[in-house]
Formats: structure tokens, C-alpha cells, sequence
């Protein structure tokens, strides 16, 4: 998706990242890097919401990797919401074997994996809806 010169840079540089992590994501399941994609996808969304939140309210986003706490800030429906509560805790179970309770590579299939692109991919659709271009 392109942005253009009426965003602030710093915003539309944070969304064309988000945009590419979640090509990634995509791509990382054609190699069966399962927890590779279920890190980008919630990294995808938390970028778009955190650019969300500060072209919807004039104020900066907060430090969080919460993704349910960023959607629903920026007003979030319901049936999208439950996607936030999935993707959150991959910020750092698909990354961490303490935060996992094992090791994250092992807990993630092809289908975990691409339920989790799908379920970002349904979020950030919604939300380029309500960003200004």
C-alpha cells in the first residue's frame, strides 16, 4: 500500500515496515519458518495499529506490544478483537523458550501459522480502511 506526502514520514515509514513484515510473514511459511510468520504477523499489526493510533487521535501511541490494548484504543470491533488476543503473546512466545515453556520453533505448525497471517492480514485490512491516505 503506498501513503503519501500528507503523512508524517516517520508514520508512513512505520506502515510501508508493517506492510513488508507481513510479506514476510507470508513468505516465511513457504520455508516452514512457522514461528518466523506468527512473529511477523502480530509485529504487522502492531505497527499498523501504533500508526493507526496516532493518525486516529493526535496523540502517540503508547509503549505496549499489546495488541488488544492498541485496538481498543482505536476502536477495534469485536469479532477483530478476538485476532488481537491470538497474536499478542507471539511478541515473545515464538521468540522465547522461557516465555513458551518450550521451544518456540516446535509449537508452531503450518496451519498455527497460517490462521495467525490470515487472522492479521483480516485486522490490517479493517484498519487501512480507517487510515487516512
Amino acid at each position: 500500500m503506498t501513503y503519501n506526502g500528507g503523512m508524517r514520514q516517520e508514520i508512513a515509514r512505520l506502515l510501508k515496515q508493517a506492510d513488508r513484515d507481513l510479506e514476510n510473514a507470508r513468505k516465511s511459511l513457504t520455508i516452514q519458518a512457522y514461528e518466523v510468520s506468527a512473529f511477523l504477523a502480530q509485529q504487522a499489526v502492531e505497527k499498523y495499529l501504533k500508526g493507526a493510533w496516532v493518525l486516529l487521535k493526535k496523540e502517540p501511541a503508547p509503549h505496549t506490544h499489546s495488541l488488544t490494548e492498541l485496538g481498543d484504543g482505536v476502536g477495534i470491533p469485536p469479532e477483530l478483537r478476538r485476532h488481537l488476543a491470538d497474536l499478542t503473546p507471539d511478541y515473545t512466545v515464538s521468540r522465547y523458550p522461557n516465555a513458551a515453556n518450550a521451544i518456540p520453533y516446535e509449537l508452531y505448525d503450518e496451519a498455527t501459522a497460517r490462521a495467525k497471517v490470515e487472522r492479521a492480514e483480516e485486522v490490517i485490512r479493517w484498519l487501512r480502511t480507517r487510515i487516512p491516505k
